[in-house]
């Protein structure tokens, strides 16, 4: 992955670079993202770009908060291509123009970086080997950033999960949503993926009632032992 603009889409003069993070995640989640945090380069790629090389970037814009907790904040946010021959390739990240996807960044700082690799690690590494009926409850996970004027900032830019459901949707036995949002967490855990902050704030649903679950920077996994198959008495 290389670099983009990131910024307020209102900041149509920005040179504000996100560089593209792939974390190598042998174990649970990579130390290379915390390394990295506590290492800012003396000159970061933005403070010597000018204007003309910058607006040859792709841009994600961010257009409007939709929200904010301890330890992020999250855009409603849109991929914008730069003009370029046809023939070009295109960044792998960046949405084609026909794509009706809606995107959020979630805006993370360097000292919340553990969290950000764990929430790398469950997308990258995990969300692929659970069941189908598992993986529905991901948003699809477009890629991560570092930015920030002093480069100790990271972007996590995902599909748009929909609106957060109330505290009295997800308790009332009444509620479809609040049922179902329970059972999607009970079969996460079946299959060895634990949230650890089960909460309104982090069960999305959109307008056609489908359901996410969101905000994984504090979850652990723990694959399910393998069931062990005993020989048939009439074999041993």
């Amino acid at each position: 992955m290389g670099q983009i603009i990131c910024d307020a889409e209102t900041n149509t003069d920005s040179r504000m670079v996100a560089m593209g993070v792939v974390l190598e995640c042998d174990s649970f989640f990579g130390s290379g993202l915390c390394e990295a945090a506590d290492k800012v380069p003396d000159v970061l790629p933005w403070f010597d770009m000018s204007l003309a090389d910058a607006a040859k970037l792709d841009r994600l814009d961010l257009i409007t908060p939709l929200g904010h907790g301890r330890s992020a904040r999250v855009w409603k946010a849109k991929w914008s291509r730069r003009s370029r021959p046809k023939d070009e390739v295109v960044s792998s990240w960046v949405a084609k123009d026909d794509d009706p996807v809606s995107i959020v960044a979630k805006v993370v700082p360097a000292e919340f970086a553990t969290s950000v690799a764990r929430e790398y690690f469950i997308y990258t590494q995990i969300v692929h080997r659970l069941s189908p009926a598992a993986q529905a409850y991901f948003p699809k996970f477009q890629g991560l950033f570092r930015s920030g004027w002093d480069g100790g900032g990271f972007v996590l830019v995902m599909e748009d999960g929909g609106e957060r459901i109330t505290d009295q949707e997800l308790i009332s036995s009444s509620s479809s949503v609040g049922r179902e949002a329970k059972a999607a967490f009970e079969l996460l855990e079946k299959e060895g993926l634990f949230h650890w902050d089960e909460r309104a704030d982090n069960v999305l649903q959109r307008a056609d009632g489908r359901l996410f679950i969101v905000d994984w920077g504090e979850a652990r996994f723990n694959p399910p032992r393998p069931a062990i198959v005993q020989a048939d008495a009439a074999f041993s």
